[in-house]
């Protein structure tokens, strides 16, 4: 007698069940998409992504911000006509700089639509947007940076040079800087034997000294007279107008001194 058989069929997956897997996927894709596309929108730098070649597949709105340019405008234009410089062997140095894992910076110089350009911080990433090796340039307006910095500067070199002696000192009365005109003033060598010394022992009458500095705190400034005291014992009768740099929450930072000769007589 021929042995029956025991088959255990095989379960059957539902419509829904065979679905399932597809539309979860679906949902995934366009989390990642949506989050893409926030994180894109949300970025304080304007963001240009190209493919390995340089060509730009997609922008963030701080593009139209920065560059006058609308997303759909520098789609599929050359990054380098957008940052001066980057071009194809540039490129081929960038990628492999990151391959090497290495962060890539550029100070260059970003050209806006209507010709006009600005200073920027270029950070250069890779990302797997379309293609393999998609590159991602995150750009950082620092035309107001640099322009302060240079401004800094000048007025920085004006005051060094300038013939009325000046003392930078920092909230607790202790000197950070002299200008050229204080080190003749005291007949010093130079700024080091300023530096880290306390504002009231440059002069004759410390009390004086401090308490002006503490009628500028509570005046912003304070203009009067003081004897400057020198190394050999001699005193000089200066004009002394002291302005306090306040801190954000009106505090005084510090306080800039500058001095022009009085009538009196030295000692």
């Amino acid at each position: 007698m021929k042995k029956a058989t025991i088959t255990t069929p095989e379960p059957q997956e539902s419509a829904e069940a065979v679905q399932a897997p597809s539309a979860t996927g679906a949902i995934l894709r366009s989390d990642h998409k949506s989050l893409y596309t926030q994180l894109l929108s949300g970025l304080y730098d304007a963001v240009l992504i190209t493919d390995p070649n340089g060509y730009v597949i997609d922008t963030n709105p701080r593009v139209e911000e920065f560059f006058q340019f609308k997303g759909s405008e520098v789609w599929d234009e050359m990054i380098g006509e957008l940052i001066s410089g980057v071009d194809l062997p540039l490129l081929a140095r960038v990628r492999k700089g990151l391959e090497q894992g290495r962060l890539i910076m550029l100070d260059a110089k970003c050209v806006r639509k209507d010709g006009t350009t600005f200073p920027g911080e270029v950070s250069i990433s890779t990302i797997r947007a379309v293609n393999e090796g998609d590159l991602v340039f995150a750009v950082r307006n620092v035309e107001r940076r640099k322009s302060a910095w240079k401004k800094m500067r000048s007025e920085q070199n004006g005051w060094l040079v300038s013939l009325a002696p000046g003392v930078i000192v920092d909230h607790d009365g202790v000197i950070c800087g002299v200008n050229r005109a204080a080190v003749e003033l005291w007949q010093r060598k130079g700024e080091t034997e300023f530096t880290g010394k306390y504002f009231k022992d440059l002069w004759e009458n410390g009390a004086e000294a401090e308490e002006a500095l503490a009628l500028t705190v509570k005046e912003k400034s304070w203009r009067g007279k003081l004897a400057a005291l020198l190394d050999d014992g001699q005193t000089v009768p200066v004009e002394v107008s002291l302005e306090s740099d306040a801190s954000d929450r009106g505090s005084a930072g510090g306080f800039l001194c500058s001095l022009l000769p009085s009538g009196g007589d030295g000692n």
